[in-house]
């Protein structure tokens, strides 16, 4: 099966997106109090969808368009 490109991965967008919430709950946490119990749920949610998502992952994934193989 030929690679993808790692844009359209499940896993690099729940990855990335968690990363944005990790940082957007921090700078909410410093400046409106936010509950530290948010990073916390980002922090336990995102390794458990990773395992979910790397049991249906079919393809491997390209960094670049021309490439015929994964990273590694």
């Amino acid at each position: 099966m030929p690679p993808k490109p790692f844009y359209t991965s499940k896993t690099f967008w729940l990855n990335t997106i968690s990363l944005l919430l990790v940082i957007l709950a921090e700078l909410a946490r410093e400046q409106y109090g936010l509950s530290e119990s948010w990073l916390g749920l980002v922090a336990l949610l995102t390794p458990v969808l990773n395992v979910v998502l790397r049991f249906v992952t079919t393809q491997p994934i390209a960094l670049t368009k021309g490439s015929t193989h994964g990273p590694g």
